[in-house]
């Protein structure tokens, strides 16, 4: 008998599927390995962690279309379906509507192999964790981050994570990438072929930073229309704080948010503070989905944008 086994990454509300209908082989078994197809349009999150993965009593699936094969044997190049150990669907494909971009990542197999080690690592039925070391969730984990197989919304990221000021020295740039991490789908699919629209940032300067100038910042963002207001996108700051509004961004692209900052506490007890690593480091987090930090129109993913600006003491000779 098999059973069906089902390892899925919910990234928001799902409404409707549009993945293809795939089937198990019928009555036969298998033992053995199936590898990573490396050309996969979606293994980029796997090939490192889990170049291979290996069942016990297993079927193939048949008619799974050979861009969301991620394990098994590796189809011919003139055929669009073939047979696969684990099929990978990201969630643009899994679910898409045109008012609900995203859904649901999806991996399956067809397995009663007990994927863990609790019989004994000479168990032929369990998962393969003597060569590639547990990986399998940290595997999904990564495919579900921003940039990751399964796809999403837009990510926001803040680089260099840590910079060094000094007193003689205060000025310091925090440049922060917003990212369309929306993935193409297979066959022609408009799913994944959407753009961000609707993109906010904003945040306040933490203490001991502010910017050189009011209207110092730039951004290389498109900004159409801002939801929030229906008006055209703005780019603004005050002294310590700041928003962009209304970014747009193509399928796969990026922009950048450019804040030139400078510590101010450049008066003889401002030494105090750079000479104690608990006063000496201002650092600028922007949440996703914190009200008026990072969000878009169609969602965003988790991960928080931090960058550091460390005031490090003046050299006494």
């Amino acid at each position: 008998m098999n059973v069906a086994r089902f390892s899925a990454l919910v990234l928001k509300k799902a409404t409707a599927g549009v993945a293809p209908t795939i089937n198990a082989t019928a009555g036969t078994a298998f033992f053995g390995m199936d590898t990573l197809l490396v050309s996969g349009i979606y293994s980029g999150s796997f090939e490192t962690l889990l170049p291979s993965i290996r069942g016990g009593y297993f079927t193939h699936m048949t008619g799974v279309p050979k861009d969301n094969i991620l394990y098994g044997p590796i189809p011919s190049a003139a055929s669009s379906t073939g047979n696969a150990y684990g099929a990978f669907f990201p969630a643009a494909q899994v679910f898409s509507q045109p008012n609900e971009p995203g859904g649901t990542c999806l991996f399956s197999v067809i397995d009663i192999s007990p994927f863990d080690t609790s019989a004994g690592l000479n168990n032929p039925y369990q998962f393969n964790t003597s060569s590639i070391g547990h990986n399998l969730g940290q595997a999904f984990v990564n495919a579900a981050a921003a940039g990751g197989s399964c796809g999403g919304m837009a990510s926001i990221a803040a680089s260099p994570p840590t910079q060094s000021v000094t007193l003689n020295a205060p000025m310091a740039t925090i440049t922060l990438t917003v990212k369309n991490e929306t993935l193409p789908v297979p066959n022609g699919s408009p799913a994944g072929s959407g753009s961000i629209s609707g993109g906010r940032v904003a945040a306040t300067l933490p203490a001991h930073l502010q910017f050189a100038a009011n209207n110092t910042i730039t951004t290389t963002c498109t900004q159409g229309i801002d939801p929030g207001t229906s008006a055209q996108g703005v780019t603004t700051n005050t002294t310590t704080g700041f928003s962009v509004t209304g970014i747009t961004i193509p399928n796969l692209g990026s922009c950048q948010i450019t804040l030139p900052v400078t510590w101010t506490d450049t008066s003889v007890p401002a030494t105090n503070a750079c000479i104690q690593s608990a006063l000496n480091t201002a650092t600028l987090s922007i949440t996703p989905g914190a009200a008026q930090q990072f969000s878009t129109t169609q969602g965003q993913t988790n991960d928080i944008a931090t960058a550091s600006v460390v005031c490090t003491a003046p050299s006494w000779n």
